[in-house]
């Protein structure tokens, strides 16, 4: 957490961070179970996150969860300042945010059930990094779980190296806003430049392509992105396996990654697959081999202390235990489909599979239990319901359905006064049109839905919501959907478009009930 540069600094640039998917002690308790630990329920757990920020990943858990504890720490003062107005605006009161170096902390006499790192590994010297493995391993409860996020080889190289293209051009510039604004255009002349001068020559036509990728995540990216990833001195990655025996050094074991998917190859072609799992001995080996196949660039680890037993098989038993979600979406025609990596998408044609995706999607955005599932699945479906914890598990390893130990209380219908959840609220108000969702996940929404959130508290209903959404657009200071600029709309115009907007924010899971 100590930065490595000066140039880097918390206090001068802030950093813009947000949700962090796949942190939420819910998914870290969901992993652990299905590889037979035995996680602190979410619903009164103890959460430490290291290198918090601001606090905008903790927040909307907070508030989620408000009899579970959440502890930030952060080197940067201001940053834990401006997270202690967003404390106050949200009215939160069980998240204690600290100016601290993980160094200090290694001294508490506290536990943690969960502890979140994200990204801070691989920005911070060496001493910081054994630190934050250290204090992992001291602070971890008997069956905590930590996540920790890492630039990861072989794919960070590609970007290593941009950065310290970007970094020798603004070496000269002290400022730091000056210091990004030169990053940004020396990266946008390398574009034009390797662009032009590329021909036919097959290297360069690569090499620009790996330019103009850089230059398309920065260009959706804030400010503080290009700094405290490319801008200062040194940085570092990790093979796999390297963390994974980094993680041992420190008393610590690999569990597994935060996103399931990604610890299979079923996402990959059946010939690359086959190759993969013929040649590896071991689950690490076979994701470090999945790693250097698909260039992977960032990691996000999931570690226990060493005196926890793990069980790699996963029953029946515990898949039974959780709650489930649909993930997919259906394609122009109305039918299921995957995605797998590289683009190619495969369609859903196993009856079985349909009827359990039919089902979650007519269950949405709650989840169901197993047996409430099997129940449905079988009206439809016999066979599929026999078959179920398997199909669950097909699914969930290509990414298709959401495995959970708990899961926020949402609206299942729009109701008279309908509210929205806060942290999405206040994005919206902020200007925000990717805003958090309860289940910690972010959504994109359009202008009008966007103005109209902040809005969604509870003490309006449809008729006040369709005055006030008429008044901002007779303002000029809303563009209503097919309207031409300065036009005015009819009331049952805006009125329909109010209605459009609920049932949008209903599916997205973000009316509270």
């Amino acid at each position: 957490m100590a930065s490595k540069t000066a140039h880097a600094s918390y206090d001068d640039i802030p950093y813009d961070g947000g949700i962090v998917v796949g942190s939420h002690p819910e998914h870290l308790a969901t992993i652990g179970r299905l590889f037979g630990m035995a996680p602190a329920p979410v619903q009164r757990c103890r959460v430490l996150e290291i290198g918090c920020a601001t606090g905008a990943n903790l927040l909307p858990m907070a508030y989620s969860l408000p009899h579970a504890e959440f502890t930030g720490i952060d080197p940067s003062r201001r940053q834990i300042e401006l997270g202690m107005k967003m404390l106050a605006e949200y009215g939160v009161s069980n998240v204690e945010l600290v100016v601290a170096d993980i160094r200090d902390a290694l001294a508490w006499q506290r536990e943690f059930d969960y502890i979140v790192c994200h990204g801070v590994l691989t920005w911070v010297a060496p001493e910081v990094q054994d630190a934050i493995l250290a204090a992992c391993r001291r602070l971890l409860a008997p069956n905590g779980i930590a996540y920790l996020s890492y630039n990861a080889l072989p794919g960070f190289h590609m970007r290593a190296a941009i950065g310290e293209m970007l970094r020798y051009h603004a070496r000269n510039f002290q400022d730091p806003g000056e210091r990004i604004d030169q990053g940004r255009a020396i990266l946008n002349f390398l574009v034009t430049a390797s662009g032009s001068a590329s021909g036919g020559d097959e290297t360069l036509n690569i090499y620009n392509s790996m330019l103009q990728r850089e230059k398309a995540i920065l260009d959706g990216a804030p400010r503080s992105y290009l700094m405290h990833e490319h801008l200062v001195d040194d940085s570092s990655a990790f093979y796999l396996h390297e963390f994974v025996d980094f993680a041992k050094s420190h008393a610590l074991q690999y569990i597994g990654d935060a996103a399931f998917a990604t610890m299979l190859v079923r996402d990959l072609p059946d010939d690359v697959a086959e190759e993969i799992n013929r040649i590896a001995p071991d689950q690490v080996s076979l994701e470090q081999y999945r790693d250097f196949v698909v260039n992977r660039m960032f990691r996000k680890s999931l570690v226990c202390r060493d005196d926890v037993t793990l069980e790699r098989h996963i029953s029946t038993d515990v898949i039974a235990s959780l709650l489930f979600r649909g993930r997919l979406v259906r394609n122009r025609d109305g039918q299921w489909q995957i995605n797998k990596f590289g683009g190619a998408v495969v369609a859903v044609t196993d009856t079985g599979v349909k009827a359990v995706l039919d089902v979650l999607e007519e269950a949405a955005p709650a989840p169901l239990d197993f047996s409430e599932l099997a129940r449905r699945v079988g009206d439809r479906d016999a066979s599929a319901a026999e078959q179920l914890p398997a199909i669950l598990l097909s699914l969930y390893s290509l990414d298709g359905v959401d495995f959970r130990t708990w899961a926020p209380t949402v609206a299942a219908t729009v109701s008279v006064k309908p509210e929205a959840f806060l942290p999405a609220r206040k994005s919206a108000r902020a200007g925000m049109s990717s805003v958090p969702v309860p289940y910690h996940n972010t959504i994109a929404l359009d202008a009008f839905v966007c103005r109209m959130l902040p809005l969604v508290d509870g003490s309006r209903d449809h008729a006040e919501l369709t005055t006030a959404m008429e008044a901002m657009a007779a303002s000029g200071a809303l563009t209503v959907p097919g309207a031409a600029e300065g036009e005015a709309m009819e009331r049952d115009v805006v009125a329909r478009l109010v209605g459009q907007a609920l049932e949008q924010l209903r599916r997205a899971g973000l009316l509270v009930s």
